[in-house]
């Protein structure tokens, strides 16, 4: 465990099943929303849920509801029409 202002290098990587998009266009979104759910979770209870990364871990309408908080946040920003 690094401490404070120093990078952790003993850092384990894990392959695991994950959901995965059912076309060619939504990979980035599946990213986010796995990065996303994992994040939420790991402040949620403190610790990585790495046993819940399965293959079935979310549904589409994650990714949906993603896409959606993206597009609102640049709309926002960029004071544009959101796309999608």
């Amino acid at each position: 465990m690094a401490s404070k202002g120093e990078v952790d290098r003993d850092i384990n990587m894990r392959e695991t099943e994950c959901p995965q998009q059912p076309n060619s266009a939504d990979c980035g979104y599946y990213i986010m929303t796995t990065m996303r759910l994992l994040i939420k979770t790991t402040f949620k209870d403190k610790q990585p849920q790495l046993n819940s990364l399965k293959k079935n871990w979310f549904q589409h309408e994650e990714v949906d509801f993603t896409r959606k908080k993206l597009n609102e946040w640049l709309h926002k920003q960029l004071g544009e029409v959101a796309i999608g």
